[in-house]
This record gives C-alpha cells, structure tokens and sequence, in this order.
C-alpha cells in the first residue's frame, strides 16, 4: 500500500496541469501551502493533513499549486480542509487581540493581511502585535542597532517593535518589517553544518520581492539616529 506521500503525490500528478518534481508533507502549520518551480517541475510542500483528503480537496491543491484560474476558489476549499483536519497544537497560540494589533498610526492585523496576499498567497497563518516600549536601564548600553520585528514560533507571533508607530514612518517601511517576520513563519530556520541558520540564500531572494525592500532598508538606516532615539518613547 503506498505511503500518505507517495499516495498525495499520484493523485497531485493527476490534476496538475505541469509535472510535480516533489512532495513533502510537514507540519508547518502557519504555511499549508506552498510551490515553488524548479528544472524538474513543481516542488511543492503541504501539510500532512492533506495526505487522504477528498478527490476535490486535491484539485484544490493542484489549482493553488499551479497558480490556476480558479485559484481563490479552490483556496477557499484548502482552507476549509485544513480547519476541519489540523490537529490541535502542543500548546494553545497567542492569538493577538485587535487592540494588540491595532497601534496609534497603524493597524498591523490589516498590513498583515495584505502582505499575505499579496506575498505568500493569503496561506499564511500568523498572529501580530505590537510589543512593549523597552524599559531603559540606569547606564544605557550605546547601542548602533535594534531590532524592529520578531517571530516567535512557539506562540505563532510576529510582533513589531512599537517605534514604527510613529507618525512619519512611510507605511512601506512597517509593510517591509512585517514581511520580513513572516517570511520567518513561512520559512523555519534550516541546520547546516551543525549551525542554524535563519536568512538564507532562498530566504534573502523572498525578502527581495517585496516590492519596496531597498527604499525601506534605506530609509531605515537613514534614520537610524531617530530610531534609536526614540526606541524607549510612545
């Protein structure tokens, strides 16, 4: 009896419009979904809560694989599949609430939505919210550099450092920050050579897609000083 893999696999190769040069099931549970081209074809990467699913659910799989038409419907059926079929996490995730979300200046729940569209195909699925101003310490450190984002996998969460929060921050550059976090979430850390490592050769092309990476990088060292400056103000 072949495997859930190699099972999916046969069937996925049945609807697709273009040959699928792999499958791997895995249990990323904030990207379901994904598929990338290589010289063999598709290589595409979905939950394992697929492998058995329906007929439909798997023509489904084959128009978002494939970029097809009728993608935004079969995503919905993908979607759908996946809330019915996960299994339930380890430990219950930090689900953000809107007044987390929601900052003075900016709502993130609404870029986050955004960026997930337009970026990782709406599949992602990932808490965010603002973090906490840092409490300055009697004999601040001088320190060149801060960190505006994190993911954390444990809890499912990007939080964006409330600095962005500002008036005269461009929204491009909030965009930029939270797209970076994401990629974390669609992209866990690989280990090579024993060492773990996070922003990949494959990870820094995703990050160059976003449409506005270079201005917002440069904007953010333009205003390093600024940043810096006012990382322990609201």
């Amino acid at each position: 009896m072949p495997s859930g893999a190699d099972d999916l696999a046969r069937r996925l190769r049945h609807s697709l419009d273009k040959p699928l040069a792999s499958l791997t099931l895995t249990d990323n549970r904030s990207t379901i979904l994904s598929a990338r081209p290589s010289p063999r074809g598709l290589a595409v990467r979905v939950h394992r809560s697929f492998a058995g699913a329906p007929d439909p659910v798997v023509e489904a799989l084959a128009e978002v694989a494939a970029g097809g038409r009728h993608r935004r419907a079969a995503l919905a059926v993908v979607r759908e599949h996946f809330r019915r079929h996960r299994p339930e996490p380890p430990r219950r995730p930090h689900r953000a609430s809107a007044g987390e979300a929601r900052g003075r200046h900016f709502d993130l729940a609404e870029i986050r939505d955004r960026v997930n569209q337009a970026y990782f195909g709406g599949l992602l699925d990932v808490a965010i919210a603002w973090g906490r101003a840092p409490v300055p310490r009697r004999r601040p450190q001088r320190r060149r550099t801060i960190h505006l984002g994190t993911y954390r996998a444990d809890l499912n969460l990007v939080r964006i450092h409330p600095v962005l929060d500002r008036r005269g921050v461009p929204l491009y550059v909030v965009e930029s920050v939270v797209h970076h976090e994401m990629l974390h979430a669609a992209m866990p850390a690989t280990v090579v050579a024993g060492r773990r490592r996070l922003h990949t050769p494959e990870f820094r092309r995703r990050e160059r897609l976003f449409a506005d990476h270079e201005r917002a990088q440069a904007w953010i060292e333009d205003h390093l000083d600024q940043l810096l400056a006012a990382r322990y103000r609201r």
